[in-house]
């Protein structure tokens, strides 16, 4: 049986639909609390997949740049966070981290089949971080998140 949990629900989630041998079942649910990083998971990687975790990161944003506007959004954020709470929050979804010029390349996967992007950039315990998605609802979402850290 799969579960698809949509992120942009304006209502809470109160009961459960699925079937089985085509009969239609509904049951009452408890109700629950969902934070966005409750759906944060790494990039699905196929074992044997030729490509590492960086080179998937710089096909996506290339795909999301070209597309910037139609299918892909961008967005550029400020927030007071040092690199330690950073890699703290995000460490499981880093794709690459540049030594040498002081920034992270994280990958967000949320499913059924969404993605967050992130550059990420630290000056002066300040977090600049330029992100790209295939939903535009969820910059609205990352936005939020970003503010319960102060």
């Amino acid at each position: 049986m799969q579960a698809i949990f949509s992120l942009i629900e304006a209502y809470p989630i109160n009961r459960a639909e699925f079937s089985i041998n085509n009969v239609l079942h509904l049951c009452s649910l408890e109700p629950f609390k969902l934070d966005l990083e409750d759906f944060f998971q790494p990039l699905p990687l196929l074992g044997g997949t030729p490509m590492n975790p960086s080179e998937v990161f710089t096909c996506l944003w290339s795909h999301l740049e070209e597309n910037c506007g139609t299918t892909a959004h961008i967005s550029v954020h400020t927030h007071p966070c040092s690199r330690e709470e950073f890699l703290t929050r995000f460490r499981s979804l880093l794709a690459e981290e540049l030594q040498g010029e002081n920034s992270l390349h994280v990958a967000i996967f949320l499913p059924p089949g969404k993605h967050l992007l992130m550059k990420v950039a630290f000056k002066d315990d300040r977090a600049v971080m330029r992100l790209a998605t295939d939903d535009i609802f969820l910059l609205a979402h990352i936005n939020s998140y970003f503010k319960t850290w102060s």
